[in-house]
Parts: structure tokens; C-alpha cells; sequence
């Protein structure tokens, strides 16, 4: 008696392949499509937190003009786009303050 190995063939197997393709492109058409809603999502999140930092700015200038720069908690800083942080290196420090980046520095007015 003897041991025939039968080798795979490549009749029947395209087939089988195309169907095997076709599932995971049903799977990955359903991925992305929650991946697509979840970016709208985070996008609309973002454009509300921009806002939200716009008007957190305006009430923190006012804030500010009342009790001065150096007198703002560094919490209250934390959302604001008017946070300066400055790192010395070489001292191994750093400070956060309130303010433009100029000379000069102002507390943003409303409009």
C-alpha cells in the first residue's frame, strides 16, 4: 500500500479567495464608517472647544486686569491660549504666565 500526498490545487481555491476578500471588505467598509463618524464627532468636539477657549480668554483678561498677571493662579492658565511657558534649561526651571509673547504685554480685550 502506498501514502499519495494530494497537493492543493489552484481549481476551487480562487473562489474561495475572492469570498474570503469580499468578507473582509464588508468588515473594513463597516470599520471605517464608524471610524469616519467618531472623526466628525471629535472634529464638532474640538470647534466647541475652541470656542469655549475664546470665551474662557475673555472672561480670564478681565480676570486679570482686576488682580493682576502675577496674582493668577497657574490652574486658571491651563486653557487659556494666552499662556506663556518659559524653560530655562540650564537652571532646570520654568515659568507659566499670562500673556502675548511682546514686550509690552496686554490682557486681550473683548470686541
Amino acid at each position: 500500500m502506498s501514502n499519495i500526498i494530494k497537493f492543493p490545487t489552484k481549481t476551487g481555491s480562487q473562489g474561495d479567495l475572492y469570498h474570503q476578500l469580499r468578507g473582509f471588505h464588508d468588515q473594513m467598509d463597516k470599520v471605517y464608517t464608524v471610524i469616519d463618524k467618531h472623526h466628525y464627532d471629535l472634529s464638532k468636539l474640538i470647534e466647541a472647544a475652541q470656542i469655549l477657549e475664546t470665551e474662557y480668554d475673555k472672561v480670564l483678561a478681565k480676570y486679570v486686569d482686576i488682580v493682576g498677571a502675577d496674582d493668577v493662579e497657574v490652574q486658571m492658565l491651563q486653557y487659556s491660549s494666552n499662556a506663556i511657558v518659559e524653560v530655562d534649561a540650564d537652571q532646570g526651571t520654568f515659568n507659566i504666565r499670562w500673556g502675548t509673547g511682546e514686550e509690552e504685554e496686554e490682557s486681550p480685550k473683548e470686541n
